[in-house]
């Protein structure tokens, strides 16, 4: 991306949210290399079961198809669960759950990270206030699915 960036000089770019750890590296490697670019992130875009839309959901059988939206329905309660002020081990362990009854076959994490610098935030309840964003990714069948939902605790 880099030398793309390099090569294209552009003033603007744009990723999207689905991958939201690219795109926050993405972010940090501009800064870091004073780039002057404007880095947007692009919503995610999803069907009506929540699931998010990407060119991966091609390799999933009509019934891992069906499961696939376990994942946002999870960590979508996680963050209504962790804006009410649940501590965040239960929240995560709870979506840990879901995603595993939902039907995926391996859950390689669900975690809470500081949106900024992708680290783990610490347990307990959230900071009042304060955004975070809940990532998860997992096997459907022989498909790796990832997620992301933005959560900011009540005051």
């Amino acid at each position: 991306v880099a030398r793309l960036f390099i090569h294209v000089e552009p003033h603007l770019a744009v990723f999207g949210e689905k991958d939201f750890q690219q795109l926050q590296i993405i972010r940090r490697m501009v800064t870091d290399l004073g780039f002057d670019i404007e880095i947007i992130g692009g919503p995610t875009i999803r069907d009506p079961d929540g699931l998010a839309q990407s060119s991966r959901n091609a390799y999933l059988s009509g019934q891992d198809r069906r499961k696939a939206g376990g994942l946002f329905a999870a960590l979508h309660r996680a963050r209504c669960r962790i804006e009410a002020g649940v501590p965040l081990e239960q929240a995560l362990a709870e979506a840990e759950r879901s995603v595993s009854a939902s039907g995926f076959t391996e859950l390689d994490y669900i975690t809470a990270v500081d949106p900024e610098t992708l680290t783990a935030l610490p347990e307990g309840q959230a900071e009042p206030g304060k955004a975070g964003r809940l990532l998860g990714a997992g096997w459907i069948g022989k498909t790796r699915l990832i997620d992301n939902i933005g959560f900011t605790r009540k005051p």
